[in-house]
């Protein structure tokens, strides 16, 4: 995350110091230091400023059901050492996000705040105010569609967005989504919010990622159209001989209630190559989690992801390439397999999707980008509850879909039987929009709430064309020109699509801005180990206008290295003033012999 602060000098890597070896490369942008060792450091000065908090999720005024994601991101000059997040004055977790379960609560405003300390002993904190509501869930008219999609290192080619626009699943499960939990879930809410953008003639997604994950290629997050009463990330499992089990990618559960019914909805990623060693983990993976899922009863499951192995009835012209093994898909699919069977359920009896409606389709989800893997090894695995509900299922049949990821995704139509009356009317117009110029590329917006008790969510439109679905009154529109008029509408929608009136529009013109070309990396701290906890890099802005750096790069070793983090949309510094940039957030390393420090422009030039 980052802040509008006075450089922390103390403790950090001045550029002026003589013990470090300093290039400064000026071509229009990039600035470039390389460094070999880092200062010893010094007690900070008298601290009185509170961390500055900001409530990420949910947004303020917004009426939530089911089980809701609170995050807040935090930045302190020095740092954070306390977070809680709180409901109604009582405190609920000790951390930067808590899975709120709205259906014990009253159907009432709530107050929601976050606070986070620093080790000065200074509280900061933000408050909200949401509305429970868990009226009736939306009702399913005919058929829903259910996706798993690896997207490969956290979504490493954005064509996979693609993809999914172009597949339009009501659940999705994603596969590979580790960095989607950083900095406050920053990534998941942004995908939300674009896929909600996207698909303006549906239901808005919930979105829910596995927490605190090391790498890009773990983790699963599901996203879902219908209401999540609940989300379970699932580290250890159990085994037949009462040991438990850790897993090499934790799985997820989320509980979704369609039209009434609570489906278990479970997020797999087993380990990964060949090899006996990998062999034995992936079956003890899927026995614990067979285990895990016969604890729950006869529920309705859906088990969806990379299985990183075969099914037993992939054989003849169906064969893959490889040596991953035969192990876990014969456990859920032949109890009475010689080798596998004893691991099977003792409660369901499971069904491989595509396979049983496509026979001879080899439906191969791995190796378009790698022949020499050609193999089906992402799958969606039913219950008995399922067998007669199942309509259709396909496998990397999009446009983007040789681009979106090295693997194919995986889908499935699912009738849902039910009569509904269609209701054809729409929320009452809008009213109370106001708009106010926040920076030189930021405006927010605030409305009055409609009072419909179908309500759903809110359409915002700038100059006559969609930006965004939000659930709550407000939204802050960010990424935007200097000095540039613009002019906003806002529409109501209920939970069957209709769309009222647009309220009567407003208009703001943004702040006059400077250059962030001219924007300098000012100080840096690659070694921390007294006075902070984290590395960070520092960046000042020598002009008499503030500059907006959003979208741009901050990198480490531009040919390799960490990853790259794109600088979040509204990050804006003051007139000759400072922003700094934690590793925590960014997940930019710097190491302590011949590492560099680059700021790029937004497509990767210097």
């Amino acid at each position: 995350m980052w802040e509008n602060l006075s450089p922390p000098r103390l403790g950090g890597t001045n550029l002026n110091l003589k013990r470090i070896t300093i290039f400064l490369f000026l071509s229009f942008l990039m600035i470039s230091v390389v460094f070999t060792s880092s200062v010893m450091a010094v007690k900070p000065p008298s601290d009185t400023t509170p961390p500055v908090v900001t409530i990420t999720n949910p947004s303020d005024g917004a009426t939530v059901s089911g089980l809701v994601t609170i995050s807040f991101t935090a930045t302190d000059e020095y740092s954070i050492v306390a977070f809680e997040i709180l409901v109604d004055d009582i405190v609920k977790s000790v951390t930067q996000s808590f899975d709120w379960d709205t259906s014990s609560e009253t159907e009432d405003i709530h107050t929601i705040t976050c606070r986070a300390k620093d080790n000065s002993k200074n509280w900061g904190e933000s408050t909200i105010s949401v509305t429970v509501d868990n009226g009736a869930p939306p009702q399913v008219e005919d058929a829903f569609k259910v996706m798993s999609y690896n997207i490969e290192a956290s979504g490493s080619n954005s064509d996979w967005k693609q993809v999914v626009k172009e597949e339009n699943p009501d659940i999705l499960v994603l596969i590979e989504t580790g960095t989607w939990d950083d900095n406050g879930n920053y990534i998941l809410n942004q995908v939300v919010d674009e896929f909600n953008t996207y698909f303006v003639d549906e239901l808005p997604y919930i979105g829910y990622c596995a927490q605190a994950i090391t790498y890009s290629t773990s983790g699963e997050a599901i996203l879902s159209r219908f209401p999540v009463t609940a989300f379970n990330q699932i580290p250890i499992v159990p085994l037949d001989d009462n040991s438990d089990y850790d897993v090499t990618h934790d799985f997820v559960e989320a509980v979704v209630d369609i039209d009434g019914t609570e489906v278990h909805i479970f997020g797999a990623h087993l380990k990964a190559m060949s090899g006996v060693d990998n062999e034995f983990r992936r079956e003890r993976e899927t026995e614990g989690i067979i285990n895990y899922i016969d604890n729950l009863g006869n529920v309705p499951i859906m088990y969806m992801g990379e299985l990183n192995s075969f099914s037993p009835d992939d054989t003849g012209d169906l064969a893959p390439l490889g040596d991953l093994g035969y192990g876990p898909m014969t456990m859920k699919l032949y109890p009475g397999d010689a080798v596998y069977g004893e691991y099977s359920s003792t409660i369901h009896t499971f069904t491989d999707v595509f396979r049983s409606l496509n026979p001879t389709d080899p439906g191969y989800s791995y190796g378009h980008q790698d022949p020499i893997y050609t193999s089906r090894i992402d799958f969606i695995v039913v219950n008995s509850f399922f067998v007669d509900k199942l309509v259709n299922s396909t496998c990397g049949d999009t446009l983007t879909a040789e681009t979106g990821s090295d693997h194919y995704s995986v889908d499935m139509f699912v009738a849902w039987n039910s009569t509904i009356e269609p209701d054809t009317t729409p929320p009452a117009k809008v009213t109370g929009l106001s708009a106010t110029t926040i920076s030189m590329s930021q405006i927010d917006l605030a409305w009055d709430a409609n009072t419909e008790p179908d309500l759903s969510h809110y359409r915002v439109y700038r100059d006559g064309a969609l930006m965004s679905q939000v659930s709550g009154t407000s939204y802050s529109n960010v990424g935007l020109d200097p000095n540039t008029l613009y002019s906003y509408e806002v529409s109501a929608v209920d939970k069957s699509i209709n769309e009222g009136l647009k309220s009567d529009p407003v208009s703001a013109t943004t702040n006059d801005g400077g250059d962030a070309d001219l924007v300098l990396i000012n100080e840096f701290l690659p070694d921390p180990y007294v006075v902070y906890t984290e590395e960070w890099v520092e960046f000042y802005n020598p002009q008499s206008l503030e500059a907006d750096l959003s979208g741009y790069i901050l990198d480490d070793i531009t040919s390799g290295g960490t990853n790259p983090y794109t600088i979040p949309a509204g990050t804006v510094i003051p007139a000759h003033g400072f922003v700094v940039l934690w590793q925590g957030a960014t997940g930019v390393g710097l190491n302590n012999d011949g590492d560099t420090v680059n700021l790029l422009k937004p497509d990767g030039t210097t």
